[in-house]
């Protein structure tokens, strides 16, 4: 799951409705963006969904939060 563990700057890239958030002048933001192979299309069911990738993920979205909590 690449990216979760290594977040990077808005500035570098942002994309979707996260680019308006920024141009609407929040001045602190997160997003997740990925796509894969069936993304927005008839075939992407849960044979996409990897429960080790649901749970890599919660954990990611736990440290975000702990770390935002914490400043």
């Amino acid at each position: 799951m690449a990216g979760l563990e290594a977040p990077y700057a808005s500035d570098e890239l942002a994309a979707g409705e996260l680019s308006e958030v920024i141009a609407a002048g929040y001045p602190s933001v997160a997003g997740v963006f990925g796509t894969h192979r069936y993304h927005h299309v008839a075939q992407d069911d849960e044979r996409c969904v990897s429960p080790k990738n649901v749970a890599a993920t919660a954990l990611a979205f736990q440290n975000l939060l702990a770390h935002v909590l914490t400043r």
